[in-house]
């Protein structure tokens, strides 16, 4: 700015028409006329304190105020270099404030730059510099310093503007940093650790100096690590937190898969997991669901299978009676539990009178339906508790626990009886079949399952012998409660 009010044609005009240097009239004119204009332009420039114009030989031509203005000896030679001239800064006791003193060249002629007529000298109030260095905004601890090229400080942040500006600038601070360096850390004479940098303006002849405490400085690295540190804090809980969501998606479900699969795997169909969510997680669940419920209908269906084998395995096939393994099976029972309980049982042995001879009048397939016919009056005249199997062929036994032989006979001869008076109906003709039946009991007539048999065949065979159709104990005729109840009926004698 002061550049520009040096290049008024009113200030290099008048300067290059002075006369001779006193007081001659032409020179208290041209002056007189220049005080007016500096006047005028440092009303419309507060920051300015003064304006003066000088000539070669340094003497005052026309000025704004009543400051002296204090420039360095060399001022010639930087006005001739066409570079400002910046003066010492001083303390002004009668405005009570720290001034600066620059003087910049003032030329005349045509062209440019043309002839050194004098300088411009501005006297400004380092306080305008103290507002920028304290930036109200700023909540920086460091200080700012202005600082010329001759290592002097202008005026820093702490307010140094009284007697004690243009204090040089220590040689270790120097030492430590360079114009535009990176920071350096260095102690300042009154013994703080800091950490400064250098700065250099453009276009001035000037440089800031910024300083920070050390101790500052790492108090804003911890203040950075407790914020770092809170920021990994709360990722950790988000992470954890989607952790569980994804535990309670996810996770869990499989978990249930892998306890159901092991569930399974143990035995046990009945596991159903439950569907929760949706994506691969539910489909994968249903498809369990779905795989247990076809093992456990194949299961079912194999249990199924199983009994009906075990039934076809220990059943007659055409009778629906037990068959000769169950029997000997059931028989071997009997006979430990009789043992044990001292209670006897008995055994009817039969066989269908002249069952060859039915085959052959009337056909195998009369013959199945004569035997199915003997097994359903079998099973219907005995007891839940009684045991009835197909023993071979024609032939049938029947098991009565705790039964004596008396009793058992009259089982047979209700047997008898029946069979007797049944008939079955081939085509336009009813025809009918007998049985004999030998009784014999455990242990009276054997002490073993196959001698109980081998009684009760014997005495079979006698009835056999004595005319068909007919009941023969194997021994003494019973007591007088037990009498013959068909015409067929023989009981031996004692």
């Amino acid at each position: 700015e002061a550049q520009v009010f040096a290049s008024s044609f009113e200030i290099s005009d008048r300067l290059s028409r002075l006369g001779p240097a006193g007081a001659s009239p032409q020179r208290l004119e041209s002056g007189a006329r220049i005080s007016e204009y500096l006047t005028s332009v440092q009303l419309r420039s507060p920051e300015i304190k003064a304006l003066a114009v000088i000539d070669l030989d340094g003497a005052t031509v026309g000025r704004s105020g009543e400051q002296d203005a204090v420039l360095p000896a060399f001022w010639q030679s930087r006005l001739q270099a066409g570079q400002p001239a910046v003066g010492v800064p001083y303390w002004d006791s009668l405005a009570q404030q720290a001034v600066l003193s620059i003087a910049v060249p003032v030329r005349t002629g045509m062209p440019p730059p043309g002839r050194l007529v004098g300088g411009l000298v501005t006297t400004s109030d380092l306080s305008e510099v103290l507002t920028v260095l304290r930036n109200p905004e700023s909540t920086d601890p460091g200080d700012l310093s202005l600082i010329t090229r001759d290592r002097m400080v202008l005026v820093d942040s702490r307010g140094h503007l009284s007697a004690d500006v243009a204090t040089p600038v220590a040689d270790a601070v120097f030492a430590a940093l360079a114009a535009d360096a990176p920071p350096g850390i260095y102690r300042t004479p009154d013994g703080t650790d800091v950490i400064g940098a250098l700065s250099k303006l453009q276009e001035q002849p000037w440089a800031v100096l910024a300083e920070i405490p050390l101790s500052a400085a790492y108090a804003e690295v911890i203040r950075v690590r407790n914020i770092t540190l809170l920021v990994l804090l709360g990722a950790l809980i988000a992470v954890g937190f989607v952790a569980y969501q994804l535990a309670q998606l996810v996770v869990r479900p499989l978990d249930r898969l892998t306890q159901g699969a092991g569930e399974v795997a143990a035995g046990d169909f009945a596991v159903e997991l439950p569907k929760s969510g949706g994506g691969e997680v539910a489909y994968l669940t249903d498809v369990f669901n779905f795989m247990v419920a076809r093992l456990r209908e194949g299961r079912d269906e194999l249990e199924a299978a199983n009994r009906e084998l075990e039934r076809l395995s220990v059943t007659d096939a055409l009778t629906g009676l037990y068959n000769r393994r169950l029997l000997m099976e059931n028989m071997v029972h009997e006979v430990q539990r009789s043992s044990r309980t001292e209670q006897p049982f008995s055994i009817l042995l039969m066989d269908i009178d002249d069952f060859k001879g039915f085959n052959d009048s009337y056909g195998h397939q009369a013959g199945d339906q004569a035997l199915v016919m003997v097994a359903q009056i079998i099973r219907e005249s005995v007891r839940v508790m009684d045991s009835v199997a197909r023993y071979g062929g024609e032939e049938f036994v029947v098991v009565l626990p705790e039964t004596d032989l008396p009793e058992a006979a009259d089982t047979a001869e209700r047997i008898r009886s029946a069979i007797e008076s049944r008939k079955l109906s081939l085509g336009e003709e009813d025809v009918g079949v007998t049985i004999s039946i030998g009784v014999a009991e455990f242990p009276a007539d054997g002490e073993t399952v196959e001698a109980v048999i081998a009684s009760a065949d014997q005495v079979l065979y006698r009835a056999k012998e004595q005319g068909r159709n007919r009941v023969v104990l194997t021994r003494a005729k019973p007591s007088p409660q037990h009498t013959r109840r068909g015409s067929q009926g023989v009981w031996p004698d004692a």
